[in-house]
């Protein structure tokens, strides 16, 4: 098992460009029905920055994760850079995916890997920071990060190599 994590983040690296040292594994549940009501109808698919930074002020959650989700897609491991929640509790909940999953049983086969958390309260000063006025706050995908002098070192400029998993 040791083994597989480490070609995975190691994958994770070569297509993300995200430090495998850096990433940690996340096991994310299903949001509670009662929670996910208050989100569901602003909860847009392919919109993961946005519907973390709403689901963290909404459900008034600890910090907004980011990192790489790996879909399984018919047998082939896909990362993508990705954004959920975590909640006051610890649990972790990724609104974007559980919406999807609902509309597309069955459920979407994900495993997550943690890059940083960004606490909720202090999202909005890393995005004032980054050029963003109180105002005009969006939600920061990964091209913001990436200038952060706090997160940069956490992308890789090479890639190494390694076989797709």
């Amino acid at each position: 098992m040791e083994n597989r994590e480490r070609k995975t983040k190691e994958y994770i690296q070569n297509t993300l460009l995200f430090c495998a040292e850096a990433l940690s594994r996340c096991e994310v549940k299903t949001l509670p029905e009662e929670d996910f009501s208050l989100i569901r109808h602003r909860v847009i698919p392919s919109f993961c920055y946005d519907n973390s930074f709403m689901s963290a002020v909404t459900l008034n959650a600890s910090a907004i994760v980011y990192g790489a989700a790996i879909i399984n897609t018919r047998g082939q491991d896909l990362p993508v850079e990705h954004a959920w929640v975590k909640m006051r509790d610890g649990t972790y909940v990724d609104p974007t995916y559980q919406l999807l999953s609902e509309n597309k049983p069955p459920p979407l086969d994900v495993r997550y890997y943690a890059l940083f958390e960004v606490p909720t309260l202090k999202y909005v000063e890393l995005a004032e920071s980054l050029g963003n006025h109180l105002g005009d706050i969006v939600a920061m995908d990964f091209s913001w990060l990436r200038k952060s002098n706090k997160h940069k070192h956490l992308f890789s400029t090479t890639r190494k190599n390694s076989d797709p998993l």
